[in-house]
């Protein structure tokens, strides 16, 4: 289970690295969602995931677009 500390570092991380992106990170509800589509990867999968995302996408995240990033014994999870 993905820890809760880790994704929000991780959507802060996001958050400085797309400056244009409106999602609004103090929204709790908001946060909630986006947790719940990540919170059975483990913390590694979710960390590469993010840092390949920002070192290879120009345009602002999405859940799908972040979990092409995340690999499950060796698959992309789509």
């Amino acid at each position: 289970m993905l820890d809760k500390d880790i994704f929000r570092k991780k959507i802060e991380e996001l958050a400085i690295s797309y400056p244009n992106w409106k999602l609004d990170i103090t929204d709790k509800k908001i946060i909630k969602t986006w947790y719940k589509h990540f919170d059975h990867f483990d913390d590694k999968d979710f960390i590469q995931a993010i840092d390949s995302y920002i070192g290879n996408e120009r345009f602002n995240p999405t859940i799908a677009g972040i979990k092409e990033y995340i690999k499950n014994d060796n698959v992309t999870v789509i």
